[in-house]
């Protein structure tokens, strides 16, 4: 997927005809994250606090909106410039929606992000084979951002195989027993950041959490490190993840 037609061709919407990219991004989205927002839907109820790391132009922001209610609050956090100024566009309307131009780390200070000469959902926090410019960035970890002001239910989290050193940094945060967390698993972008499968797996289940793979409408547990195996390490292949103390 992440070098398809379809990457290239929204590509060139996105920086040629942006008037048709969100309408045919969502439209894409719909179709293609159906299985994991029914999912999500099931978690995420109104008055629930919501996290969203690696937000993006707020597809899943607007539909975490929505379901929490006015009773509830979603944290965005999307580091890149040109995809704050329409997360900012698309979310003005909701007033539950706090929207932070901020990239998740492991510790608060400043970052360098690689900006992606293909299109604006790869930027990354760690110099890949190949980018367009960089530019340094303010950066936070989530423990430093809640400070215990308030208890997280979920945290959705999509940034381009960076998601180690943000686990890290949310330590505190995920002590919440009833937290869960979904997380694109795409272990080629977790090498490429310093990281790996195992490290992300062995973080996850030493906070007590199992770890389930998303398989369309399955959840399929990951029951030892030994069955990461079924995640290929191809850089086309990626995965979605949750992570929960409850029982499913």
């Amino acid at each position: 997927m992440k070098n398809s037609l379809q990457f290239k061709v929204a590509t060139f919407l996105f920086k040629h005809v942006p008037v048709l990219y969100k309408p045919l991004y969502y439209f894409f989205k719909n179709r293609q994250d159906a299985d994991e927002l029914n999912l999500l839907k099931q978690f995420i109820k109104p008055g629930s606090t919501v996290v969203d790391i690696g937000a993006n132009i707020g597809f899943y922001a607007e539909y975490f909106s929505n379901w929490v209610g006015e009773t509830g609050k979603v944290h965005c956090f999307e580091p890149d410039e040109t995809n704050f100024s329409l997360l900012k566009k698309n979310t003005q309307n909701s007033e539950n929606t706090i929207i932070n131009k901020l990239a998740v780390s492991d510790k608060t200070g400043s970052i360098t992000l690689y900006k992606s000469h293909r299109l604006n959902v790869d930027h990354r926090t760690y110099k890949p084979t190949q980018f367009d410019s960089t530019t340094e960035l303010k950066c936070v970890s989530i423990d430093d951002y809640i400070n215990n002001k308030f208890k997280v239910d979920f945290i959705k989290m999509d940034i381009q195989g960076a998601e180690y050193p943000a686990l890290e940094g949310m330590k505190k945060t995920l002590k919440n027993n009833d937290i869960k967390l979904l997380s694109e698993f795409w272990p080629y972008g977790l090498k490429q950041a310093g990281s790996s499968k195992q490290q992300v797996y062995a973080f996850l289940t030493e906070q007590g959490f199992s770890v389930y793979k998303i398989d369309k409408t399955n959840l399929i547990l990951i029951e030892s490190e030994s069955e990461l195996e079924v995640f290929s390490d191809y850089e086309e292949d990626y995965y979605n993840i949750l992570a929960t103390r409850s029982s499913i």
